[in-house]
């Protein structure tokens, strides 16, 4: 009676902790949800900016394109007499159309500003798509990522994606830190490898997955009562892809038995990269 009492109780705890890491999951969803949707707001804005930017730009082109000898063809000419007239016979007029000369087109200062205030908007446009997961236009050859987790977490239970929210390089803008996932711009071989460390007492799978298919994995097992120091596990995968791919690291789906904390600073680096290597 009591062993089956202390069963109940032990399948109660169990159950308990998988409430509790789908609660987790569930908020951290919401606040991707969230941050997503705020960005999503900017970028409309950012769009509609270059959108009015194109605008203006295309009217100045316009304007740019009349060439001295459209100014001087037989209609233009007559007009041009006439006004040349009505400029004489009253001075006033003179001075007014000289104004309006000058400030027909925009001085080299105003030209210069224009053309800082364009690259702003498409670093800005860039850095959104980045933030979106939208892959920008690249070659092969420009394909590259290398992220880090700048935190600890704890008993995160299976199926679970990493979220390795500090980039320090994403050539090709294709990499989203905030939902961890690698977007495929372009059909080709990659190269990844992902290294996971864990607390003293800790173990579990980790695997990486293309379309929430696994496609290798690997073990960190840190819970020897012997061992008394960190340890890390490294993956290294060679994948054909195809554009669109989304490919995130994440503990096992098939293994719920993992325990203790995914460990990341200074002295060990949790992290995942990739890059092309070259077209399928």
């Amino acid at each position: 009676m009591e062993n089956e009492h202390r069963r109940h109780l032990q399948t109660i705890t169990k159950v308990e902790e998988t409430l509790l890491q789908q609660q987790k999951e569930i908020n951290r969803l919401k606040h991707v949800e969230r941050t997503l949707k705020k960005e999503q707001k900017k970028t409309a804005r950012l769009i509609e900016s270059v959108e009015q930017l194109s605008y203006l730009c295309n009217l100045y082109q316009t304007d740019r394109s009349i060439s001295q000898s459209d100014i001087f063809n037989n209609k233009t000419r007559q007009q041009f007499d006439s006004d040349a007239v009505s400029r004489h016979s009253n001075p006033g007029n003179l001075s007014k159309e000289r104004d309006k000369l000058n400030n027909k087109f925009p001085t080299e200062a105003e030209e210069n500003e224009m053309m800082v205030n364009n690259q702003k908007r498409e670093d800005n446009d860039n850095t959104a798509k980045s933030i979106l997961g939208a892959p920008a236009s690249t070659t092969e050859s420009t394909v590259g990522f290398y992220a880090y987790m700048t935190h600890n977490e704890n008993n995160i239970g299976p199926h679970h994606s990493l979220i390795f929210d500090h980039v320090e390089t994403n050539v090709g803008s294709s990499y989203n830190r905030y939902t961890g996932a690698f977007s495929v711009p372009i059909a080709g071989v990659y190269l990844f490898t992902y290294s996971i460390f864990m607390e003293i007492g800790g173990y579990d799978s980790f695997e990486i997955s293309i379309n929430d298919v696994s496609r290798g994995s690997i073990f960190v097992d840190n819970n020897r009562a012997t061992q008394n120091a960190y340890t890390g596990s490294t993956g290294v995968a060679i994948l054909v892809l195809n554009q669109g791919d989304a490919c995130v690291i994440r503990t096992h789906s098939n293994y719920p038995h993992g325990k203790g904390t995914v460990r990341s600073d200074d002295l060990m680096r949790t992290s995942f990269s990739g890059a092309s290597i070259g077209s399928a």
